[in-house]
């Protein structure tokens, strides 16, 4: 799977079908975790917020953080519904009833010296397989691990 790079061009096929999948996500509140790791595995920080989803489009799904816009990737099995209840965010201890959605995210930087080959060079569309993103059937929901 091709890692996600801020400013590396267009977003890869998988969020583009992402975002067509997550429209149902636009108006509904969405619970977010965010942990940020060296390469080596060593968790940098952690983030927890709830907001509303204002966008799908452009293989990001945009969520307000405060008045301010927060991108995420739109990997539409990293998006599932939350089970009812009351979750307590761990940095702030604000309390959330009932969100509509949960996503939680591992960020892990690429080490030094790594190349990012553009998804259309690695697999041009004529030969890309029909099937969708096999190599993430076999991940959980809303365990994914994106490389920035």
């Amino acid at each position: 799977m091709a890692p996600i790079s801020p400013g590396a061009g267009p977003p890869p096929r998988r969020l583009l079908r992402g975002a067509e999948r997550l429209q149902h996500l636009v108006g509904h509140r969405l619970l977010v975790g965010v942990t940020i790791r060296e390469p080596d595995g060593e968790v940098v920080s952690r983030t927890q917020f709830c907001g509303v989803v204002l966008e799908v489009a452009d293989g990001v799904v945009v969520v307000d953080k405060d008045g301010e816009p927060a991108l995420l990737p739109s990997d539409d099995l990293a998006y599932t519904p939350a089970p009812r209840g009351t979750y307590r965010l761990a940095g702030s201890g604000e309390v959330i009833e009932d969100p509509d959605y949960v996503t939680t995210w591992d960020v892990v930087p690429e080490p030094p010296g790594t190349v990012v080959v553009p998804e259309s060079e690695v697999c041009p569309d004529d030969d890309r397989p029909a099937a969708d993103d096999a190599d993430d059937a076999d991940r959980p929901a809303g365990d994914r691990t994106t490389q920035a």
